[in-house]
């Protein structure tokens, strides 16, 4: 049942990432591309992990299970004055990932074009 789950969850994910980059071209008319690695794993592991980034913007680290999504993302340059934050976020959907990632895109947008 977990590796049915994983298998479909990461259908919908591989469409949302598509969404999001036709979205991030086409709506926002951002320059920056979205970049995806999938760690090259069989069909019948029961996860899948990927790393994604939108330009020099963000970066995230991408755990699929069968019973969701594991993100963890690094933040800021490392430094305590650049942010360097840490977060891991659970998502339960690839609705809610897709969420998150707009988010994601268009804040670090606006933090960029702020710190011009």
């Amino acid at each position: 049942v977990g590796l049915g789950s994983k298998m479909l969850l990461e259908r919908k994910v591989r469409s949302t990432v598509k969404h999001i980059s036709n979205w991030i071209k086409n709506d926002l008319k951002s320059g920056d591309t979205l970049q995806v690695e999938w760690v090259p794993y069989t069909l019948f592991d029961s996860h899948s992990q990927f790393a994604l980034s939108v330009g020099d913007k963000f970066c995230i680290d991408v755990t699929i299970d069968g019973d969701g999504l594991s993100v963890i993302s690094l933040g800021g340059d490392g430094s305590e004055e650049g942010g360097g934050d840490f977060r891991s976020v659970k998502f339960g959907s690839a609705m809610e990932f897709e969420l998150f990632l707009k988010f994601e895109v268009k804040r670090r947008m606006l933090e960029a074009s702020l710190n011009r």
